[in-house]
């Protein structure tokens, strides 16, 4: 291979860094000329048919996002050799089509979803989303966040639609067909942007399970009214004659990256929790029985950050009616759950029933707020 095509090599990917810090914008059009042309002048057949086999070895790898960025970029630039980028995209496109058909497929084996919440719109606007897709960074869809989970948590050998069809029909088998309206509507969420579809599996998933261990009793226990307001919690749950009220919220947002770099520090992250547990908190004030919070934080959040907000807001005064709360980390769907018992003076308590039934359904482990921050980490 020429010293000039390896100089060429070196400035593509030197390039395609910066493109995946989030600088590709400060590459200069004179740059991305130099790299293309140094293509053109040093491999005879690069505007050919082969081209892809030809950038193929420019990159040293498959041409990623990255790289697709910057050839768009290059057909801004040049009037008499365009190279198209549908030729690199085409195996994207190919599996991403593999991984909808798929779904529908698992989808079609449902017993509640496919008659109560997906229809063939579905399918179609995903088709319409991929055909448009642009390569130039990963694949999202800001309508059926659906498929997105689909995909990572098949990757991860989980079956989450098949597990969100469970719970779907545990609470279904409780409320009946008199409020199932509400759960319906809830459940339309799963087609819609990821932060109406996160929130909707979260609680869906957790409510499904107590259902599916007898904890959930009757139609009015699904979304009951609080206090006096308008006001609604996930559940009101019972273990022998004790009471808890369930709810359930994520954080959508985390670190914020501007070229690769965090621009939020741990207080930051921590307060996003505070704020998080305390609207909440504000939200059920009316409720007669404690409250047990389901969080599910965002995956840049860090063990310690967590820790340092839940330690913030059930201090605060506005927090009593909470009597813990539970962490659930990992992936959007596959959990592990930790629990934190609100402790402070007034608070109302848990009863030991509750815990050790909902122990045992989520596999809960205590986690303490005085505990050393590395316990936190290592727990995550």
């Amino acid at each position: 291979m020429s010293a000039d095509i390896q100089a060429a090599q070196s400035r593509l990917k030197a390039a395609v860094r910066n493109v995946g810090i989030g600088k590709g914008k400060e590459i200069a059009d004179s740059e991305i000329c130099e790299i293309f042309e140094s293509f053109f002048r040093h491999m005879p057949q690069f505007d050919s048919a082969k081209y892809e086999e030809q950038l193929n070895l420019a990159c040293g790898y498959v041409p990623s996002h990255a790289e697709i960025y910057l050839l768009r970029r290059w057909n801004t630039l040049t009037q008499d050799r365009k190279l198209d980028a549908e030729v690199l995209l085409a195996p994207y496109k190919s599996s991403l089509l593999d991984g909808l058909n798929r779904m529908r497929e698992r989808i079609s084996h449902t017993h509640h979803l496919r008659k109560s919440v997906f229809d063939d719109n579905l399918a179609q606007k995903l088709k319409w989303e991929i055909s448009g897709y642009s390569g130039e960074e990963p694949f999202k869809t800001n309508a059926h966040a659906v498929f997105i989970g689909f995909l990572h948590e098949e990757g991860s050998g989980r079956d989450f639609i098949g597990a969100l069809d469970e719970c779907f029909g545990a609470i279904k088998a409780v409320i009946g067909t008199q409020r199932i309206w509400r759960l319906e509507n809830q459940l339309r969420n799963l087609a819609r942007p990821l932060d109406q579809y996160w929130g909707t599996v979260f609680s869906t998933i957790i409510v499904g399970r107590c259902a599916q261990h007898g904890l959930l009793n009757a139609p009015q226990d699904y979304e009951p009214e609080v206090g006096n307001s308008n006001n609604r919690a996930e559940a009101l749950i019972t273990v022998g004659g004790d009471k808890v009220l369930l709810e359930a919220t994520v954080c959508i947002s985390g670190r914020e990256l501007i070229s690769g770099r965090a621009i939020e520090d741990a207080g930051a992250l921590a307060d996003k929790i505070r704020v998080k547990v305390l609207d909440k908190a504000q939200q059920l004030q009316g409720a007669i029985d404690p409250v047990l919070l389901f969080l599910h934080p965002h995956h840049s959040m860090l063990g310690p950050e967590i820790q340092q907000g839940l330690g913030q807001a059930l201090r605060e005064a506005d927090a009593r009616v909470m009597g813990g709360v539970v962490v659930a980390t990992n992936t959007i769907h596959g959990w592990k759950f930790g629990y934190v018992r609100n402790s402070y003076p007034g608070s109302k308590q848990l009863p030991e029933a509750v815990l050790i039934s909902l122990g045992r359904i989520f596999e809960l482990k205590e986690l303490r707020l005085d505990a050393h921050p590395v316990e936190w980490a290592r727990w995550q």
